[in-house]
C-alpha cells in the first residue's frame, strides 16, 4: 500500500462476480485483515494532521487570548495557572462537539463533506435522537426544529467564550493573576448541555 495508491484486493474485478461465494467472502476478508480499508497512506494521514490541528491551536488560543500568562516566552511557567486548564478544556470539547474529534474522511465513508457534526446539528429537519421520548415532556420527535439548533448554537458561542475570555482575578484562584473566567459561564454551558441532551443524546454524547 503505498502513501497515494490504495491496495486493492488481489482480483481482477471482471471474474469477481463469478467466483464462488465463499472463494470471495475468503478473498476480502483476508484482505481487510491485512489491509482494512485499503485506501492509501495519506487518508490515514488525516488523523495525525487533525492531531497536530488540535494540540498546536489549543496552546495558540490560550497564549493569544490570555494576556496575564506573559505570552508564548513565559510558555513554562503557564502551567501554574488554572484558566489553562479551564480553556484547554473548553476547546477540546468545541473540538468534540463540532464533530471534529470524531472518524472523518474516506476511512469512516465521509467524502463529500469529510465530517458531519455541526454540519448536521446546526441545520433544521435533520435526524435527532431524544433519549427518553416518550416520559420527558417535550422530547417527542425525531426531527431537529429551530429551536434545537438554536441551543446547539448557544453551546457553542458559550465555549468559544470561555476560550476567549481574558480571565479576571478571584478569590477562587488566590495569587492568580490570570484568574479564571466568570462562573456564570460554566453553569451556563451545563444547563445548556443537559437541556440539549434531553432532545438530542447525540449531540450531547459528542460533547462528552
Amino acid at each position: 500500500m503505498g502513501f497515494k495508491t490504495a491496495e486493492m484486493p488481489p482480483v481482477d474485478p471482471a471474474e469477481f462476480g463469478s467466483m464462488p461465494f465463499m472463494a470471495r467472502m475468503k478473498l476480502l476478508a483476508v484482505h481487510w485483515a491485512e489491509y482494512g480499508f485499503g485506501g492509501p497512506k495519506q487518508l490515514n494521514m488525516l488523523y495525525v494532521y487533525k492531531l497536530l490541528f488540535y494540540a498546536g491551536v489549543g496552546v495558540l488560543l490560550v497564549g493569544l487570548t490570555t494576556p496575564a500568562l506573559g505570552g508564548f516566552p513565559e510558555f513554562a511557567s503557564w502551567w501554574t495557572e488554572p484558566i489553562v486548564y479551564v480553556k484547554l478544556m473548553a476547546w477540546t470539547v468545541l473540538f468534540e462537539v463540532l464533530g471534529l474529534a470524531s472518524s472523518s474522511g474516506p476511512l469512516a465513508f465521509k467524502f463529500s463533506p469529510f465530517i458531519g457534526g455541526c454540519l448536521y446539528w446546526l441545520k433544521p429537519g435533520t435526524l435527532r435522537v431524544p433519549p427518553w421520548p416518550g416520559k420527558i415532556p417535550l422530547t417527542r420527535g425525531d426531527t431537529r426544529q429551530y429551536w434545537d439548533v438554536a441551543v446547539y448554537g448557544l453551546i457553542l458561542a458559550n465555549l468559544v467564550f470561555l476560550i476567549v475570555f481574558p480571565g479576571s482575578e478571584t478569590s477562587r484562584v488566590p495569587g492568580s493573576e490570570a484568574g479564571l473566567p466568570p462562573q456564570w459561564a460554566m453553569f451556563s454551558y451545563v444547563g445548556l448541555i443537559i437541556a440539549m441532551g434531553l432532545r438530542d443524546k447525540t449531540v450531547f454524547l459528542a460533547a462528552r
